[in-house]
């Protein structure tokens, strides 16, 4: 006859390829002794896990004496990426032409609101910064870098300041605020049409000087807080300006034609049509209109 030899329980710990999990699996003892919270923690500390130890899964592994199961007794904590900084826009830009749907349903595709316009210190542009990745620990207690957000520069163009703390673009003046090329935001006091007035660029609103390389076609409206200055012909149109209107060939306005200004008028001619002009009226012709 031989003593019957008796063998303790034995742990097993496996950690993950990549650090972040650490398992244990206790084999049961035979007549050995039994599993225990001190033994279990040896031989993780055998295996030089530092980090994220599930304490409660280590609990309830004890108390309930789980033999042959694997259970996760460690967790690393993954890196949190940074998020991007990006671009709020406080003006119109989309130009998009789409007509304007009044109340009643009615279509005015004339009313394209194609101009954005500002005032002198509107706000224009906000810049939300990028973050900072948070940094990330495997179970050995080793650092995982994070990955930070991307900066990038507010897109200061013409006639706009930067806010102090360096995240806000304000206009400078009063005008049309657009996105140049290279996406930097500009503010420009001269609103310039290279064609007609017509049904691709619709009725003009703005609160600076507007210019005209074309003509202005029957049934259009321009409003300016300053000059119009209109190279082509006027038809049957309606200016209104609190500055000056100058038209270098005239206005044939098919007596739907009307033209006010608070300041000087100077067309070539003027036909047709009814004028109000609180400076000057200079003109070569006046025929059949009100002036």
């Amino acid at each position: 006859a031989q003593d019957e030899v008796e063998i303790d329980c034995t742990y097993e710990v496996k950690v993950s390829t990549d650090a972040m999990e650490a398992s244990i699996m206790v084999h049961p003892p035979i007549g050995g002794k039994e599993i225990n919270r001190e033994d279990v923690y040896e031989a993780i500390k055998e295996k030089n896990i530092k980090s994220g130890i599930l304490h409660e899964e280590i609990d309830k592994l004890v108390d309930l004496k789980l033999y042959n199961i694997l259970t996760l007794i460690a967790q690393g904590r993954s890196p949190v990426s940074g998020t991007d900084a990006y671009l709020k826009y406080h003006f119109n830009v989309v130009k998009d032409n789409k007509a304007f749907i009044a109340d009643d349903g009615k279509i005015d595709y004339k009313e394209l609101s194609l101009i954005s316009n500002v005032a002198e210190g509107d706000l224009l542009v906000t810049m939300v910064p990028a973050l900072k990745g948070i940094n990330g620990e495997d179970v050995y207690g080793k650092e995982i870098q994070a990955k930070d957000g991307k900066k990038i520069n507010i897109p200061k163009g013409k006639n706009v300041y930067i806010s102090e703390d360096g995240l806000q673009l304000i206009s400078a003046i009063k005008g049309e605020a657009k996105i140049m090329d290279g996406g930097k935001v500009s503010v420009f006091s001269v609103y310039t049409v290279d064609g007609n007035v017509d049904n691709s660029i619709g009725n003009i609103r703005f609160v600076g000087k507007v210019v005209v390389k074309g003509n202005v076609i029957t049934g259009f409206v321009i409003e300016a807080d300053e000059d119009v200055e209109v190279f082509g012909v006027v038809e049957g149109a309606k200016i209104c300006s609190k500055g000056d209107i100058i038209l270098h060939r005239g206005i044939q306005g098919m007596n739907k034609g009307e033209l006010f200004c608070e300041g000087d008028l100077v067309a070539k001619f003027i036909e047709n049509s009814k004028v109000y002009a609180k400076g000057n009226i200079q003109t070569d012709a006046i025929m059949h209109s009100t002036i």
